[in-house]
């Protein structure tokens, strides 16, 4: 071609490099779970590097290899239990949800003691957030009926709440009235605002703990309004996981259920500790790292200067301040007195030369400008964990005013940096994942000596 002259040629579309790497099988398993759904396949690809097919294990997991994860399916499990595409979808984002949590590189005292009890309690909020998730609008695939029995001990907690209720319908009366209140404690995170405000009654919710503690005392558990409270906590996904699983363990040892679990292999079943040590070992990248940035408004909610809250923030900045003296971001400027032998006659001059004494020096008012070299150096989580806090804490940072510099950074599995107008108008940018490496990686370049996070 001549130099001047533009190809006329159409260039073709580049394919998605991602896909590249898949399988026959996993391409098959894909398109039938997902159709033409393109942001939830390319949501799948950037944690899943292959969907396969094998012969030797009895359901699903993930693995890794390579450092790649892989989503290794049973072909008897797929055609017995997975008939429908929505089986399939369900399947694929439970395992994907475990990714973008970050559930199989945890670490804590349980996990490797009680690896099947911690796979258990990580089910119950990933189903939670599936079925919450706008993908199936809090309804439950026919895969959950044919893996857990609602009649059942320990599997009806894998169970939805609206699907429990179902089961035991006849013989709980009232619990057929409140499906609607048990599919709204599972999707209210991710409910617009117009369907929240809709939202049940109090005493609704109330009948609706009461009733599941009556359905889990028929199903045999000895400690039913416990087992009630962890049930319902973990498939809304409002109780911390730690205290959770902590909890939940307690429960199992109460209930004597915890040689059962920890003996029965689990449908969907992960080995968290070996896929830890590979990870420790390989460069593949971390499951729960997010590419895209996304980005929400939460308006801060402020609080008074004198909450405990605010208070405890404000201990905590003092003992992040650190001076650096290239970056001065805090103006002091005042009016001072300060001597000069230039006159100046105020009340202190007036009066010595009234007594007929000429001063040495004259006080003479002036401007004294500092630049202070003192900032904290802030990382405040936006991850999906911290939806329902955010306006909380923003409005705490905003009462600490001039103490942090003029760049706030929040951080999910990438650090942004925000200014405090964006913090003002709610601005929140997160990939909905957390990863503490990428704040250390991003003070480090910048020469961050200490920083504070919230």
């Amino acid at each position: 071609m001549r130099p001047g002259r533009r190809s006329r040629r159409r260039r073709a579309a580049a394919p998605d490099p991602s896909s590249e790497t898949l399988s026959r099988a996993g391409r098959a398993f894909l398109a039938d779970a997902l159709g033409d759904n393109h942001r939830l396949r390319k949501r799948t690809l950037s944690l899943v590097h292959d969907i396969q097919i094998r012969e030797d294990i009895d359901t699903a997991r993930v693995g890794l290899r390579g450092g790649r994860f892989i989503l290794e399916i049973s072909p008897e499990f797929v055609a017995t239990k997975l008939p429908t595409p929505e089986d399939k979808r369900f399947v694929l984002m439970h395992e994907v949800r475990h990714l973008e949590r970050g559930d199989l590189v945890r670490v804590g005292r349980f996990y490797r003691r009680f690896p099947r009890v911690v796979n258990f309690a990580m089910d119950i909020y990933v189903n939670g957030s599936v079925l919450g998730s706008a993908y199936f609008d809090a309804r439950s695939p026919g895969v959950l009926d044919r893996l857990y029995d609602p009649r059942a001990r320990p599997s009806c907690l894998l169970q939805p709440p609206w699907r429990l209720l179902e089961a035991w319908s006849d013989e709980v009366p009232g619990a057929a009235d409140l499906l609607a209140t048990a599919r709204f404690v599972v999707q209210q995170k991710t409910m617009a605002r117009a369907e929240a405000a809709l939202s049940p009654w109090r005493p609704h919710l109330d009948n609706l703990a009461s009733l599941v503690s009556k359905v889990l005392s028929l199903v045999g558990f000895h400690a039913p309004s416990e087992a009630a409270r962890l049930y319902l906590g973990g498939w809304s996904r409002t109780m911390p996981f730690g205290d959770f699983l902590e909890r939940f363990l307690a429960l199992l040892v109460e209930e004597d259920l915890l040689d059962l679990v920890e003996g029965t292999p689990l449908l969907f079943e992960h080995d968290v500790e070996a896929l830890e040590g590979e990870l420790r070992r390989g460069t593949g990248r971390l499951p729960g790292r997010g590419h895209e940035v996304t980005t929400q408004t939460q308006p801060p909610t402020l609080e008074s200067q004198t909450s405990a809250p605010v208070m405890q923030v404000l201990r905590a900045m003092r003992d992040a301040l650190v001076e650096d003296p290239a970056n001065p971001t805090l103006r002091r400027d005042a009016q001072v007195m300060f001597p000069s032998v230039i006159p100046h006659i105020g009340r202190r001059e007036a009066a010595l030369l009234a007594a007929g004494a000429l001063p040495v020096l004259f006080n003479a008012p002036g401007r004294s400008l500092a630049l202070s070299d003192e900032r904290v150096y802030l990382y405040l989580d936006v991850s999906g964990s911290m939806r329902d806090v955010i306006p909380f804490v923003s409005g705490l940072i905003l009462c600490a005013g001039a103490m942090v510099g003029p760049t706030i950074y929040q951080f999910s599995n990438r650090v942004v940096s925000i200014t405090w107008q964006q913090l003002e108008e709610g601005y929140v940018g997160t990939t909905g994942g957390t990863d503490l490496d990428c704040v250390a990686q991003h003070a480090r370049r910048r020469g961050h000596r200490r920083i504070l996070i919230v």
